[in-house]
């Protein structure tokens, strides 16, 4: 069995702390650690990356989030939030 793996996400290089708009969960079955940032607005961009370590060794993942919004109708501006949340 593999040992579980201490998980630590971070934005630009700093460690992200868990808060009222973003969430850390790690799936115990499928070993996947997921980053989900609440009502994304184009501040929370950046470069987005997740470090897992245990005794068996290490990895790391990036990505960056670019945010866009356009405000074409108020039911878009609903949707544009919807599908800004980010799962890494």
């Amino acid at each position: 069995m593999t040992p579980r793996p201490s998980v630590r996400w971070f934005r630009d290089g700093v460690e992200i702390e868990v808060s009222k708009d973003i969430t850390i969960e790690y799936d115990e079955e499928r070993f996947i650690s997921t980053l989900e940032i609440n009502d994304c607005f184009p501040e929370n961009g950046g470069s987005y990356s997740c470090v897992a370590v245990n005794e068996a060794g290490s990895a790391r993942t990036e990505a960056f989030l670019e945010i866009r919004r356009q405000f074409l109708s108020q039911l878009l501006v609903v949707n544009v939030r919807l599908l800004t949340s980010a799962y890494f």
